[in-house]
């Protein structure tokens, strides 16, 4: 209230002061009158003429401030005016105004508003070019005529100092009202509106006054509105969002300009399919992120008019670049990278899921201690890590399918952290009195938790988690690569996410704030007490180090009766194929020595999908007969509509899932006969303009509706491929497979006109191949690949014959297999693939001791382009269309003739615990005639590599039917990284199978945080 009194004072008392309209025509005094003119040929300014007049004096913080006035008058006689109290008065100084102590403005209706900055306590100034080109400012030839120039600039237009011949411009300022807007917590709604539902109808209407009101009341100050709203919220402590208006809208300090946000840009640059073709490497994808967001701050894109009919000569208005609003929070700092002011989450809390996901990089089991403060502190800690870096903001958003009891913890905890942006998303229906009660919640926790300045909040982080240059944190690996893909360094992407993750989770349970950063200069430099690189090599490189050492402790086996999977309980019904042993088969490309039994067909009719494929064409704007003329769902001569599933059956296409507009018919000798569209085309693009919905197609074209005669439209088209694909003679195949004890062999003779591939690594399946996929363990999948899962792809390629890998288990690097024998051969019109590759190539693939697996085949046709014109496959669209082992076909392996040979088998279970706590595998073994081996684990630390290794042994029982023992590995080493390694050894001493996985290790949270979230750093 003291505030309050103290500023209506100050104005009064200043406004005495002030000279008369009357001096102004006296060029000595204390003021200047001004005309404007046209800079730009045809153009009227929006405003006519300016007085300036200057007040007293005033001390200030050590210095003499001025108080001074201006008043305009604008060409429809209308008025405004500022006062302010700054260093130096415009057009009396080339230096421009100085330092802003107080700025009021008084609109064109009168209302005189005073704007300050709660978080400062200082004047807040309007957001766009404000002293620059929205005060007069002096050219650089002026000349000074009693203390002012005689020639300057205003809204981008001409001023000449004059004398004026009707009584200037002149606005009064009292009474002023004082809005403090909060600039250090901005808390807004995506919509002003409330949900009202009726069965399942949902219908918005915009707030009323009184809604308003109490949404103020609890805190929100930032809202989107027009109309007579707008007039009411203008005048109080909120920041309003609008379509601008001079003058209004450029003089007032709570106006937003621009868009509240821009809409996912990492999320979206997965969603047309254009991630960089081919990338190979994070840094491709980090740049194609950068690229993405730069191109929402193109110029084009924030330029703003005038508003209300004004012309601005000179002046080139642009909004500040966007917010940007994300799910993918780990993509803060490329996008503040780019120049995104603020990165807000878009926060959908759950226990798991929805960007919390821990178990994708650490294992289905023990987990279960890490808390909603773990997470809120790791998702939040890119977003802050990056503004801290960048000299930025972030932000948190609360969504309706969170779950409801997260949501307020997450909030606080946000808020504690230094998030300068709330926001709430209203669709699905989040209500209006929900979004109300967790302001009001909010707001208490805040006064009974100040965080203090904002800058000192996000400079808390004692620790900076660095990842390397160019990488991109993700639950599935570094975006935008596969998880067992391997780096330059040769680590998998996954255990290098997996790295940086870790050390995050092991700060957060002991209560040591910390920021995930990418390893850059600027990280270097803006106070960090520790950095923790992230190398390429999955190693981790901390400096100065952590005070101890976290060498491996002693482990100690034993089997337990938690669950296992019996996966030869899995196996039932009859197997679909049997796969027989090897025998004498030679892997020589001729195929003569397989037994013909073996071999099951694949046929274009039976097993044939046409794909897709991309036709570039061109149709002219013809608008010579009205019928072929731009209406909604026709246009010269194609008539299109919304795909459906039903038309996707009809037009053989695959996968659009509702996206996408396709043609219906076409007229004969139209225009659109004549660029070769054809029914069942899907319109991708039109112009420039990517193409996803029917109205689309009218929106991008309206321009040519009734003018451009003779124009040429690019289009681009997706189209099926079964106008190529199934004539006699293209495509057909039989496949066979067999077995040995210690290999799995593939045969495949493919009829095929045309051999073409021309790709690349991943790329493969696209050209002229053989897939064949395994589900070792019988998991049958509805959705995407287990673990335990394999997918290879046989290539006769530009370099020769290879096997390539797709998916593997978890260690297994994607890419090129090293240890297949693989032999391909053209002749004429047929090619010839043959195989033998490990079986310790498909863990825990065990054909003695799981006889039964899940399998598919794919073959793919090309013949020419880049992309596969269709595809055979044994059981329909259970790899193309998603990865579905539950649609696979079952396998049958003749058991080996060898009956003391020891089967066994490795399945991971608890890759991560608690400290005290322990690791878990499924051991599986089984044998007809061996009844002994044993299991030994070894213990390496992954952070202190220079500490021994720990080991112990396990005797093994081995039966006749496949057993499964749950196998505990207890240990109580100090928290971090470490590596399991597994092996399972026969009375001989043979090595059944082995494998070695990351294990993780993390402390019981902290009772009492080293240091609260919401405290400054020690200095």
């Amino acid at each position: 209230m003291r505030v309050l009194i103290g500023v209506a004072v100050g104005v009064i008392l200043a406004s005495s002061r002030f000279a008369s309209a009357d001096a102004l025509a006296n060029p000595h005094s204390k003021q200047a009158f001004y005309v404007v003119s046209p800079a730009a040929e045809g153009q009227g300014p929006p405003v006519s003429e300016l007085a300036i007049i200057v007040g007293e004096t005033q001390p200030e913080t050590g210095r003499a401030l001025q108080w001074w006035e201006l008043s305009a008058r604008m060409r429809d006689d209308g008025q405004y005016g500022l006062r302010l109290l700054s260093e130096r008065v415009p057009m009396t100084s080339p230096d421009g105004i100085g330092h802003v102590e107080r700025y009021i403005y008084c609109d064109a209706a009168g209302q005189a508003l005073e704007y300050r900055d709660g978080a400062t306590n200082s004047a807040l100034l309007p957001p766009i070019q404000f002293t620059e080109s929205f005060l007069p400012r002096p050219s650089v030839d002026a000349r000074y005529d009693g203390g002012f120039a005689t020639a300057g600039a205003f809204l981008g237009h001409v001023i000449v100092r004059s004398r004026p011949v009707q009584p200037p411009p002149q606005v009064t300022f009292e009474p002023v009202r004082l809005l403090t807007l909060r600039t250090d917590l901005i808390c807004g709604t995506q919509a002003a509106v409330v949900q009202t539902k009726s069965g399942d109808d949902v219908k918005d209407r915009a707030y009323t006054r009184e809604e308003y009101e109490a949404m103020i009341a609890v805190g929100v100050n930032y809202f989107a509105a027009e109309g007579e709203a707008l007039r009411w919220l203008w005048a109080q402590p909120v920041f309003c969002r609008m379509t601008p208006r001079f003058p209004d809208t450029y003089y007032r300090s709570n106006w937003i300009p621009g868009r509240m946000f821009i809409d996912e840009p990492s999320v979206r640059l997965g969603w047309g399919g254009d991630i960089p073709v081919n990338p190979s490497a994070p840094e491709q994808v980090a740049e194609a992120m950068r690229q993405r967001v730069q191109s929402h701050y193109a110029l084009r894109h924030r330029e703003l008019p005038m508003g209300n009919g004004a012309e601005s000569g000179t002046l080139d208005l642009l909004a500040p670049p966007a917010v940007s609003w994300d799910t993918d929070y780990w993509s803060a700092w490329y996008q503040m990278a780019a120049g995104a002011p603020a990165v807000v989450h878009e926060g959908r809390y759950y226990r798991r899921g929805c960007g919390w996901e821990p178990e994708d990089l650490f294992g289905q089991e023990g987990l279960a201690d890490l808390t909603l403060t773990d997470q809120v502190n790791c998702l939040n800690a890119f977003l802050r890590g990056a503004a801290r870096v960048f000299g930025r903001d972030w932000g948190i958003s609360e969504y309706p399918e969170g779950d409801p009891k997260l949501r307020r913890a997450a909030l606080l905890q946000g808020h504690d952290m230094g998030a300068r942006y709330i926001w709430f998303w209203s669709w699905p229906p989040m209500t209006y009195d929900l979004q109300k009660t967790l302001m009001q919640e909010l707001m208490r926790h805040a006064a009974d938790h100040p965080r203090g300045a904002l800058a000192d909040v996000n400079r808390a982080a004692r620790v900076a988690i660095a990842l390397p240059p160019g990488y991109v944190f993700g639950w599935r690996g570094t975006w935008g690569m596969e998880r067992e893909q391997r780096s330059r360094g040769g680590a998998s992407f996954g255990d290098i996410s997996a790295a940086a993750m870790w050390e995050g989770i092991l700060c957060s349970r002991r209560g040591i704030p910390f920021d995930f950063v990418v390893d850059d200069p600027r990280t270097r430099s803006v106070g960090y007490e520790r950095i923790v690189y992230v190398r390429k090599d999955g190693s981790v490189d901390v400096q100065p180090p952590w005070p101890a050492n976290r060498p491996a402790g002693p482990i100690s086996l034993a089997f337990n009766d938690e669950p296992v999977p019996n996966v030869a309980q899995a196996a039932s019904g009859d197997a679909d194929y049997t796969v027989g042993q090897a025998g004498t088969v030679t892997i020589d490309g001729r195929l003569d020595d397989w037994p013909e039994e073996r071999f099951f067909k694949l046929t274009s009719d039976e097993h044939g999908f046409p794909d897709v494929v991309s036709v570039q064409t061109q149709i002219v704007n013809d608008l010579s007969r009205p019928e072929w003329r731009l209406h909604f769902g026709s246009y010269m001569g194609f008539r299109y509509t919304q795909i459906t599933e039903d038309l996707e059956r009809k037009y053989v296409l695959e996968d659009l899932q509702g996206k996408g507009v396709v043609v219906t018919e076409v007229a004969p000798g139209s225009p659109a006969a004549k660029a070769d569209i054809r029914p069942g085309d899907v319109i991708r693009g039109l112009l420039t303009w990517p193409i996803l919905y029917e109205f689309q197609v009218y929106q991008r074209l309206e321009g040519y509706k009734d003018k451009h005669d003779g124009a040429v439209i690019p289009v681009r088209l997706r189209r099926s491929g079964r106008y190529d694909f199934g004539r006699p003679g293209d495509l057909g195949a039989r496949v066979a497979l067999g077995v040995d004890d210690q290999r799995l062999l593939i045969a495949a003779e493919v009829l095929d006109d045309v051999h073409h591939q021309p790709h690349h690594d991943a790329d493969f399946w696209k050209g002229d191949c053989v897939q064949i996929a395994l589900d070792p363990t019988l998991e049958r999948r509805t959705a995407g690949f287990g673990e335990e899962d394999h997918e290879i792809v046989l290539v006769l390629s530009a370099d020769g014959p290879l096997v390539w890998r797709y998916a593997g288990r978890r260690g297994q690097p994607v890419g090129r297999t090293t240890d297949a024998h693989v032999r391909i051969v053209r002749e004429r019109d047929r090619t010839l693939y043959e195989a033998a590759i490990p079986l310790s190539e498909f863990p825990p693939l065990a054909p003695d001791l799981w006889p039964r697996a899940g399998f598919d085949v794919v073959v793919s046709d090309a013949d020419a382009g880049v992309l596969r014109k269709g595809r055979l496959e044994l059981r329909p669209k259970a790899m193309t269309l998603g990865k579905k082992t539950s649609q696979f076909a079952t396998l049958e392996f003749e058991p080996s003739a060898d009956g003391a040979r020891v089967s066994a088998a490795l399945l991971w279970r608890r890759r991560a615990t608690p400290q005290d706590g322990y690791f878990r595998l499924v051991v599986a073994a089984r044998s007809p005639e061996t009844r002994s081996a044993k299991v030994r684990a070894t213990l390496r630390s992954l952070d202190s590599p220079q500490t021994s290794a720990t080991t112990a042994e396990l005797a093994l029982p081995v039966t006749s039917d496949a057993t499964e023992h749950s196998l505990i590995v207890k240990t109580d080493p100090p928290p971090g990284r470490y590596d399991l390694s597994v092996e399972v050894e026969g009375p001989l001493g043979s090595i059944v199978t082995r494998d070695h996985l990351p294990v993780y290790i993390y402390p019981a949270a902290a009772a009492n945080p080293v240091q609260p979230a919401h405290e400054p750093p020690s200095r």
